[in-house]
């Protein structure tokens, strides 16, 4: 058996109040959810450019040595 949450509104809340502050909730956790994996995704293009840089560095590197 599952207990149900219980939502304690303000006195003034309607049940429309009450429909649209959950609606607003669920948009958030979505788009919360969407802007994480948009972040990861960055995070993960953000290392292959670091990676690419390094090796550029590496590869444009100029060493001179005195005699």
């Amino acid at each position: 058996m599952t207990t149900e949450p219980v939502i304690i509104p303000p006195a003034n809340f309607t049940e429309a109040d009450i429909v649209d502050w959950m609606e607003k909730k669920l948009s958030s956790i979505r788009t919360l959810s969407e802007l994480n994996a948009e972040r990861e995704e960055l995070v993960d293009k953000l290392a292959k450019l670091d990676a690419e840089i390094d090796e550029y560095k590496i590869k444009s590197a100029i060493q001179i040595q005195n005699e």
